[in-house]
């Protein structure tokens, strides 16, 4: 996406997230942990080329995908996304230390490093979550308050979002989402 918004390439179809990611789970789900590691080492050494190639002027362009958004952001996004995979993973392994370090690690780049009121509020949003999958409403609270804040259509999600079931009796939580 990077390479083909910079040279006005022809960009991929956009895929729906939960789409792509079943897709790339059933591509690698049989392959070597080696195998898919050197793929995903030669992915982002493609990507760091890509970025390396562009100007200032290019990674303020509007995302080709996302015109609402730079073309910067769906760099960080790749990172913030990966955390997100890896906490599933830690979360699947049974390591919420391991976890919770991957959700902060998504947070902070999303949220912080590459920061506007827009991604903060969505990796807000996403750290809540992590912390009502863990059942620690006193962290996910503030969070959610931040999140909704600043993206306030995320209220609505919130309010069916499964990942927010082990905190949702909590009378703050219910507060919130106005239930």
């Amino acid at each position: 996406m990077v390479d083909a918004a910079r040279t006005g390439g022809e960009q991929p179809a956009p895929v729906e997230e939960d789409a792509r990611n079943a897709l790339t789970y059933l591509e690698n789900k049989d392959r070597s942990a080696a195998d898919v590691k050197a793929d995903a080492r030669a992915s982002w050494d493609r990507l760091a080329r890509a970025v390396e190639a562009c100007s200032e002027e290019d990674l303020v362009k509007p995302q080709p995908v996302q015109s609402d958004m730079p073309l910067w952001d769906s760099v960080s996004g790749s990172y913030a996304h990966l955390g997100n995979h890896l906490t599933f993973w830690y979360m699947d392994s049974n390591n919420e230390e391991a976890a919770e370090s991957a959700q902060l690690w998504a947070w902070e780049i999303d949220g912080s490093l590459f920061a506007t009121p827009q991604a903060k509020a969505y990796a807000d949003y996403n750290l809540a979550c992590f912390y009502a999958r863990v059942g620690r409403p006193d962290k996910a609270v503030p969070l959610l308050l931040e999140s909704f804040k600043g993206v306030p259509t995320l209220l609505d999600n919130a309010r069916t979002d499964h990942d927010l079931e082990r905190v949702r009796d909590d009378p703050r939580v219910k507060k919130l989402l106005g239930s």
